[in-house]
């Protein structure tokens, strides 16, 4: 197996514990409009990510991460209190010389909560002994 099929397996055994639990899996787009990252990081973004240009969406940008699209798909959603799981790739250019990865395979679960109006929610913390002793964190 692969070291790219080999984390493909990992993040989706742990993201299968998250859901389990209760977290909602979500698909990103691997293309994002550029305003809106450009209007939240700022014009440094640009010299971190892969942009292209499309006759009919405009500029867009190849995802740096998550963390838009999901906080996007939750305020879309009502912004109720909710867990989220999602996986696949990011794209981000590295410094000439540095060797890094042009994409990186993420995975990640993320809980977002009104703090105004607390919901219980199940705990997470119930699932972290079978990440860790499952995965490389754990040893």
């Amino acid at each position: 197996m692969s070291d790219k099929s080999a984390l493909r397996a990992e993040a989706a055994r742990l993201q299968a514990i998250f859901i389990a639990a209760g977290a909602q899996p979500v698909e990103a787009d691997l293309l994002l409009p550029a305003e809106t990252l450009l209007d939240l990081y700022g014009e440094d973004i640009r010299a971190r990510a892969y942009v292209t240009h499309d006759p009919d969406r405009g500029e867009l940008m190849l995802r740096p991460d998550f963390t838009v699209p999901v906080v996007q798909m939750h305020m879309q959603g009502g912004a109720d209190p909710a867990r989220y799981s999602y996986m696949g790739e990011v794209f981000r250019t590295q410094a000439a010389g540095s060797g890094g990865p042009a994409n990186i395979y993420s995975w990640a679960m993320r809980s977002l909560i009104v703090p105004i109006q607390p919901a219980p929610m199940p705990r997470f913390s119930r699932c972290l002994p079978r990440l860790c002793s499952r995965s490389p964190c754990g040893r």
